[in-house]
């Protein structure tokens, strides 16, 4: 068991020298040899971070307390780590950026977190508006050496790091930022009194005996392929806290890389790979390659996090490879779940470790389909509130509202169907509100799609905007490939109410300079991909 009040930074150097072989994580060495992974054992890991430290302390300014933000922007690598850890030990805290914020989102997180300084990794672009954006605000901004350099130094002095947790529960240990789907993105602290939860949901039997088994057990002992960026929530507690606290190295993709099914397969080949966590869109890719799904049988799990996997590939998947589903979110961390049987996988039976309660949804009726929905609402539970990290990083909360909305299972009500967010329902101009998960499987579910979204908040009636795999110019093309498509669509109206129907007249193509919007993690950001194509829409409904 791991001792709460001894905190990442020192447990870090601690492991180091007791066991300088252990390996902390891995990742591909290029696309072309993403079967070649590098590893990195902790005393490397532990002397980049010291190393960095030593740098950092040279090179700022003395801090005047308060733990100043540094921001810090790169490719996902394991430098977000080592930064991280580092900026830690001289009583700073990093703020991990995605390169995919617009400038003005930029800004607003360097304003949100009282930023001054950005760190930015050595060769990274840094567009000629968003330096001079900088320079108004009085940023200072420094240039990094990539992770080569600093997991090459082989004796690097401790920078010492006396905190515990003890001294101050509410001492940060990094800033992450939500995704900035439905508008400007948030910074998210995390303290190190958050960080407890990770240790609780290791071993739950700590705070509460005879705990059932949950799915920590899959990742224990295991390396996984964890493909989410290095700044993202997922990719960086990955690396740090999982991959300390569960016995669960990462193995990270090629930094220069987007990921795909052809890298995920290499990746998932080597032997030091046992299982993989993956964005529900790589796996549909992964699901359309013979080769990446021969690859998957491989591994002892595969586990989806970061939102709805079509149903068409969960089924390809279970008969080759154990299939879980993670839930979480930067804003409460990971949700614990019970360890359940194959025959559920799809849905989720939530541990006792939650506080997990669910609220009808408008009501108590829902989608097209006349399924209720139900909103998934976090409450404080004093006994087991160790492993609630949303109620340890923020003490003050007695509940939170997440805006994910649930559906039950028919037959077993203690497991629960992920049906997507609040925000992602559609309310039509005549009232109707419709749930676009089960139209947009089964459009999606086609190989010509890419992605697809079901449009129609204040409008009348629906329409579909279509993503293609090939993209179509003139529009004899378009018309070619709504014929294609037509049988997917027509099965999708079938399945709901007149009013949720979508007529030929109302299928819009993307265009290849204005791809669906996505989030870091590579999901579909369906307001901003929606408000990119509003004239076309406009113009759709115009016409019908």
């Amino acid at each position: 068991m791991f001792d709460p009040d001894v905190l990442l930074p020192t447990l870090i150097d601690n492991i180091a020298a007791s066991d300088p072989d252990r390996l902390f994580c891995a990742y591909a060495k290029s696309a072309a040899e993403a079967d070649v992974l590098i590893e990195i054992k902790f005393k490397a890991f532990a002397n980049a971070v010291n190393a960095c430290a030593w740098w950092l302390q040279a090179t700022l300014e003395e801090s005047k307390g308060g733990f100043e933000t540094v921001a810090y922007l790169g490719p996902p690598d394991v430098q977000h780590a080592v930064l991280t850890l580092a900026a830690a030990k001289v009583e700073r805290k990093a703020l991990l950026l995605s390169p995919r914020n617009s400038i003005a989102a930029q800004m607003r997180l360097f304003e949100a977190t009282d930023c001054k300084t950005v760190i930015l990794a050595q060769g990274f672009p840094l567009p000629e508006p968003f330096s001079a954006a900088l320079a108004e605000r009085g940023a200072k901004i420094l240039q990094i050496k990539p992770q080569t350099f600093w997991l090459g130094h082989e004796h690097v002095p401790v920078f010492e790091f006396n905190a515990s947790l003890s001294d101050n529960p509410g001492r940060p240990f990094v800033a992450f930022h939500t995704s900035g789907s439905t508008g400007f993105p948030k910074p998210i602290t995390y303290t190190y009194s958050a960080l407890k939860a990770y240790i609780a949901q290791g071993d739950p039997s700590i705070i509460l005996p005879g705990c059932p088994p949950t799915q920590t057990e899959i990742f224990k002992n295991t390396c996984q392929y964890v493909p989410f960026p290095s700044f993202h929530m997922v990719g960086l507690m990955c690396m740090t806290a999982i991959g300390i606290y569960w016995s669960s190295p990462a193995i990270l993709g090629p930094s220069l890389s987007i990921p795909t099914a052809e890298i995920a397969a290499k990746i998932i080949r080597n032997p030091l790979c046992k299982g993989a966590t993956l964005p529900p869109n790589l796996l549909v890719d992964i699901v359309e390659s013979e080769d990446a799904r021969s690859a998957l049988s491989t591994l002892k799990y595969v586990n989806w996090l970061g939102g709805p996997l079509p149903p068409h590939a969960l089924q390809i998947i279970k008969p080759l490879v154990k299939i879980y589903s993670s839930f979480g979110a930067t804003e409460f961390g990971n949700i614990p779940l019970n360890l359940g049987p194959q025959d559920d996988a799809g849905y989720w039976s939530f541990s006792q470790l939650a506080g997990a309660t669910f609220k009808p949804y408008k009501g108590s009726k829902s989608d097209a389909a006349g399924e209720p929905l139900f909103e998934l609402v976090l409450k404080r539970q004093p006994s087991v509130v160790e492993a609630q990290l949303i109620f340890l990083n923020e003490p003050e909360l007695q509940q939170y509202e997440t805006k994910d909305l649930f559906s039950v299972h028919p037959q077993k009500p203690h497991l629960w169907c992920y049906r997507g967010r609040t925000d992602d329902m559609i309310n039509t101009a005549y009232g109707n509100l419709i749930d676009p998960t089960l139209q947009e499987n089964i459009v999606r579910a086609d190989p010509r799609v890419l992605s697809a979204l079901l449009v129609g908040t204040d409008r009348r009636g629906t329409a579909w905007l279509i993503e293609p795999r090939v993209q179509v110019g003139s529009e004899e093309d378009k018309a070619a490939l709504k014929e294609q498509l037509w049988d997917a669509i027509e099965r999708a109206n079938e399945l709901v109410p007149e009013y949720a129907r979508v007529p030929k007249e109302r299928v819009l193509f993307t265009t290849p300079d204005k791809p669906m919007s996505r989030a870091s993690k590579g999901t579909v950001q369906r307001n901003a991909s929606i408000a990119a194509y509003k004239e076309e829409l406009d113009q759709i409904y115009q016409q019908a």
